[in-house]
C-alpha cells in the first residue's frame, strides 16, 4: 500500500480542522473492501474512535471513510 496525507494538511496550512489521506495499492489490484479491514484492525488497535458514518463507495469503485482516531500519549 501507498499511504499520502493531502488536503491542508499536506499544503502546511497553519491550522485545518481535519487531515485527509489517501490509500492505494501498488500493485494495481482492486481495493474493494480494502477499507473496512483497514478499519477494523485500526478500531482492534484502539487508534480509531468514532465512526462518523458507514464508508461510502464511488460509481468509481473508490472508497470513502470520515471518523476520529486518537494518537498515542
Amino acid at each position: 500500500m501507498r499511504v499520502e496525507t493531502c488536503g491542508s494538511y499536506r499544503r502546511g496550512r497553519q491550522s485545518c480542522g481535519d487531515v485527509d489521506i489517501l490509500i492505494t495499492r501498488k500493485d494495481d489490484k482492486p481495493i474493494t473492501g480494502m477499507l473496512e479491514k483497514l478499519l477494523v484492525y485500526l478500531e482492534k488497535e484502539d487508534f480509531l474512535k468514532e465512526r462518523l458514518g458507514t464508508p461510502r463507495v464511488s460509481d468509481r469503485g473508490s472508497e470513502m471513510y470520515m471518523g476520529v482516531c486518537k494518537l498515542p500519549a
